[in-house]
């Protein structure tokens, strides 16, 4: 096979394997601003976990809110990284 039909073979098969490329979740707005998707609660393992699996599924509209403060700001370059508010 060549290599550039087997390129676009390649491609194609992956598109069947991948995660959505965009957001798929349907925006919600009240009083004219959007809504939040998903909201943890608690920043420890769990929940920064959960984050970043909502990011690789491309659902972007989350928040994570936790008690401690300070905890949670241990993770900020995670944070940063993934657009967590």
């Amino acid at each position: 096979m060549h290599v550039t039909r087997l390129s676009a073979r390649v491609r194609r098969e992956l598109t069947y394997l991948g995660y959505p490329s965009r957001e798929w979740t349907v925006p919600r707005f009240r009083d004219g601003a959007r809504v939040l998707d998903v909201l943890i609660v608690g920043g420890g393992q769990s929940g920064l976990a959960i984050g970043f699996h909502l990011r690789r599924e491309q659902i972007t509209k989350f928040r994570i809110v936790d008690a401690d403060f300070d905890r949670v700001q241990n993770y900020a370059r995670f944070g940063y990284r993934w657009g967590i508010d």
